[in-house]
């Protein structure tokens, strides 16, 4: 199983981010969980005024989260104890001393996460992910919920629960950098240029943690995370409810 599993591992800055992007896409191609996405030389804290300087920009780690729904992200600083325990041979995570213990407790916290992951894979009914599908007539995807939750248990509905969200919603709700600025967060998508009639060309499962779409305007990057995709249906549907049942109080 540990043949199977990767964890991606990355410098911060924007060139380093597209890299772990391509990475991520061929390692789901491929059909290779992904672990975990761990950012080396994060950051490294000054010895005299104990500022945190982040010398190759700001972390990608909400991004990883927002936009793959990669949960297990970790941030690894720049301590000059990894370099000289590594060339000496000794392992780092197994040094006493209280300069180095909250990098070993990132170390600690990473190997957890993996550790979890490889349960979660040895049992196929703990990878229970959502289903979904476009509906032509509605225009719509559908989104089936598991009846199992991510902890194996069953789920709080006994039959599986399913919920919509309109193709035109459901792009104008796209997380990529090419439609979200990832240092400004301002919107670079025109809501207004996605037209009522899109629909997606393909739908491509993204792991156990997310579902990709290639859409017929010809945008071919958006990635949403299932707990991203259920909680934007959710909320399309919330909102379709409170507009009828206003509509309906005014005819009254």
């Amino acid at each position: 199983m540990c043949g199977f599993l990767r964890h991606l591992s990355c410098n911060d800055g924007d060139y380093s981010f597209v890299d772990v992007v391509k990475g991520i896409d061929m390692f789901d191609k491929l059909k290779v969980p992904i672990a975990a996405v761990v950012e080396n030389m994060a950051y490294f804290t000054c010895p005299s005024c104990t500022t945190k300087h982040t010398p190759f920009g700001p972390s990608s780690r909400e991004a990883f989260i927002s936009q793959f729904g990669i949960k297990n992200s970790f941030e690894v600083p720049m301590v000059e104890a990894i370099s000289l325990m590594s060339d000496s041979g000794q392992p780092f995570v197994l040094d006493y001393k209280d300069s180095t213990k909250e990098v070993r407790q990132i170390y600690e916290r990473l190997a957890d996460a993996v550790h979890q992951q490889l349960d979660s894979l040895s049992d196929r009914t703990k990878n229970a992910t959502p289903q979904v599908r476009f509906d032509e007539v509605k225009g719509a995807f559908v989104i089936t919920l598991p009846t199992v939750s991510a902890d194996g248990s069953p789920a709080a509905q006994s039959t599986p629960r399913e919920l919509s969200i309109t193709a035109q919603q459901l792009r104008r709700s796209c997380q990529c950098a090419g439609c979200i600025d990832e240092i400004t967060g301002q919107r670079r998508l025109r809501i207004e240029s996605v037209s009522a009639d899109i629909k997606p060309v393909r739908i491509q499962s993204k792991g156990n943690y997310a579902v990709g779409v290639h859409w017929s305007d010809g945008h071919t990057s958006s990635i949403y995370p299932y707990e991203t995709l259920i909680r934007l249906a959710e909320h399309a549907e919330a909102h379709a409810k409170s507009t009828t049942g206003a509509a309906s109080a005014a005819k009254a």
